[in-house]
């Protein structure tokens, strides 16, 4: 049993050495982290998840709208609106109709974009009204 205990004392100075040597490597690393995870970005970081990735790219890559690009794209979504609002697909939609699917704007105004009073109005009817209205589009 003598002789255990000089080799379990061997065996724990050269532990407590071992451990001061990681803990030295761990801190040399912390300091270093940053230029190499800097690196590790710009080839790709592992950690990083797909959709962090994929969201940054969008916003690197998605282009400013304005002009006359931000008029077509407030069209578009406007005939998307009205597309989804006539119910019977018939190209025009009823006062009811606006209402059901949530198009305040035409259900609040609409008897003013029906100027021929026919209960139902089209999307041309719409964009004129909003034109006399201070769209432009």
């Amino acid at each position: 049993m003598k002789h255990i205990a000089p080799f379990s004392t061997l065996i724990v100075s050269l532990l407590i050495a071992l451990l001061a040597g990681t803990a030295q490597a761990q801190t040399a690393n912390a300091t270093s982290a940053p230029h190499s995870r800097a690196g590790l970005a710009q080839l790709g970081d592992p950690y990083v998840p797909p959709r962090v990735k994929a969201a940054a790219r969008a916003m690197a890559v998605a282009p400013t709208t304005s002009g006359a690009s931000l008029q077509a794209q407030a069209l578009g979504k406007l005939q998307q609106k009205f597309n989804q609002a006539d119910l019977d697909h018939t190209g025009r939609i009823t006062k009811t109709q606006a209402k059901q699917t949530g198009f305040g704007f035409v259900a609040n105004h609409f008897e003013q974009i029906d100027a021929q009073h026919r209960g139902s109005v089209s999307f041309d009817e719409l964009k004129t009204f909003m034109r006399a209205n201070g769209a432009n589009f």
